[in-house]
This record gives C-alpha cells, sequence and structure tokens, in this order.
C-alpha cells in the first residue's frame, strides 16, 4: 500500500537553539508551511497547517495536510506539553479527513526548533514506515486560521469576471486569480516598478466591496533550495499585503501564505511551465 505524507501520529519537540525558556505565546497560534519528504535526490513538498493552543503546561490542537490540487487532506486532533525549552505533542485522532483509494497516512516523528527572529519552527521529522522516507517542516506564523473541513474548490478567473459577479451580488468565495502583472527583484521580495495596475484592482475591489476578504498566495517554482523557496514565497506574499493594507484596508480582511513549490500549476520540466508556477494568487475566501 502506497503512504501519503500527513500525519496520523507525531510526536515533535520545539526548542529553542539557545535553551532559552519556552513561552506560551511563542507557540500559540496557526503555523502554516511546507512539509519535505525525501525522494531519492529530490525532495516532495505537501502544505503543512498546524494550531496550537496552551493550557498552563498542555498543548492541544490541530493539524492539517493536504495533496496539491486535489481533494484529499487530513485534519489530525494533537495534545502535549510545554516542557521548559520544549514542547512535545502528539497527534492522536483524525478528525476530518478525505483519503485517496490505495493510500495511508504516514505516521512522523520529530524535532522542530523555535527561531525567535523570524517566529518559525523548523525540523526534521522520521517516520517507522520506510515508505514515508525522512524529511523536514517549516513553519510560519499565519494570520489566517486553520481550516478543518473539506479542501476548497477554487475557480481560476480574471478581475473582470469578478468584479461582474459582484455587481450581480453572485457568491465568488473560492475564486482564484494569478497576478500576472505582479513581479518582484530577482531573488527578493521587493517589488519591482510597474505593479501598480493589479495593486490597483485589489484595492478597487476591497473598497467597493467592504465585506470581501482575501487570501494572498505566494509560489515559487522547484529551481533552489526548498527552504529559500518557502521563505521567498511567504515573504512575497507578505510584502504585497502590506502594500495593500497602506490603502487604509483593515488587516482582518487580509491574510497572506507561502507555499515554496508544493502548489504547481504546470510543469516544472520547461521554462515556460516555471514561469508559471512563480506567482502570487490572491484567493476570495469570504
Amino acid at each position: 500500500m502506497k503512504t501519503l505524507i500527513a500525519t496520523l501520529l507525531i510526536i515533535i519537540s520545539i526548542s529553542f537553539s539557545f535553551a532559552q525558556k519556552l513561552k506560551s505565546s511563542d507557540i500559540e497560534g496557526d503555523w502554516q508551511g511546507i512539509l519535505k519528504q525525501a525522494d531519492g535526490t529530490n525532495t516532495k513538498n505537501y502544505a503543512y497547517w498546524i494550531s496550537l493552543n496552551t493550557k498552563n503546561d498542555s498543548v492541544f490542537g490541530i493539524a492539517r495536510t493536504e495533496i496539491a490540487n486535489t481533494e484529499f487532506y487530513a485534519t489530525i486532533r494533537i495534545r502535549g506539553k510545554i516542557n521548559s525549552t520544549f514542547v512535545s505533542f502528539i497527534e492522536d485522532r483524525i478528525i476530518n479527513n478525505e483519503q485517496r483509494p490505495s493510500y495511508t497516512w504516514c505516521l512522523i516523528k520529530g524535532v522542530l526548533k523555535f527561531n525567535s527572529t523570524d517566529s518559525t519552527l523548523s525540523g526534521n521529522w522520521s517516520a517507522s514506515d520506510e515508505n514515508c522516507k525522512t524529511g523536514s517542516l517549516l513553519l510560519y506564523k499565519s494570520k489566517k486560521a486553520l481550516n478543518n473541513t473539506a479542501s476548497v474548490k477554487n475557480t481560476y478567473s480574471q478581475f473582470d469576471e469578478v468584479e461582474q459577479k459582484l455587481k450581480n451580488k453572485e457568491s465568488i468565495k473560492g475564486y482564484k486569480i494569478v497576478l500576472n502583472n505582479i513581479n518582484f527583484l530577482t531573488n527578493s521580495h521587493t517589488l519591482a516598478p510597474g505593479n501598480e495596475v493589479d495593486i490597483e484592482k485589489i484595492k478597487k475591489i476591497l473598497t467597493e466591496n467592504e465585506n470581501l476578504h482575501l487570501n494572498i498566495q505566494g509560489h515559487t517554482d522547484n529551481i533552489g533550495d526548498d527552504d529559500k523557496n518557502m521563505k521567498l514565497s511567504y515573504l512575497r506574499a507578505k510584502e504585497l499585503a502590506d502594500r495593500i493594507l497602506k490603502y487604509g484596508i483593515e488587516r482582518s480582511r487580509i491574510t497572506y501564505e507561502g507555499y515554496g513549490k508544493s502548489r504547481p500549476i504546470d510543469s516544472n520540466d520547461t521554462e515556460e511551465g516555471r514561469l508559471k508556477n512563480r506567482r502570487v494568487e490572491i484567493e476570495i475566501t469570504q
């Protein structure tokens, strides 16, 4: 039976590299990033989320993983305990899932470090099932709440179509727009000149529709270090969010995530495909 990376059982320790006492506020909240699995000389990336809560020295919450561009996902209950400089927790029960036939979710354990400089959790994991290989996790603090239900079925669209549906008072929740006119300096999260067209369009639909909420998502191709790609995609999404917020949009209406190479929309085997995969998207979440 084939196996997929998700987590039914996970024991993770989070520690400061400089042995500073871990506080509840360091780990509480929602986290988003990538779970990597070794695959020969390459790696496979899966989007991964975890939501952590604490009470005294107890930890509890939910983890989620998905198979890219499919309806298959799993959310799992977690529990654990803070132990001075680290927190250990275990996923003990699947809450919801949609499982691909003939596959099963992996059981993994690992060790993560908390980096107070950029508020990340990162480290290695392993599994008893040899088909799960080994790998690592890189997670950033997220302002978007973890989704505990089925994967959202997105509809790719254009600004003109979205604006027309809004005028007709039709639902556009789950609609996505690829921002083809948003560009960044090479290997940087600094916006390049000439991005005003799409930024103005985003500003327009937000100011004219006060109940609209957007999630900005950064993506890369598969060239280069996976962790660097993840960080770059996250910071690019954040940079665009910060630019939009300067127009006076309420912060609660904008969230952002980075996916690195884990969400391709075309083949990474050609330059044309890689160009399409290096993108920023907006998803209408409400």
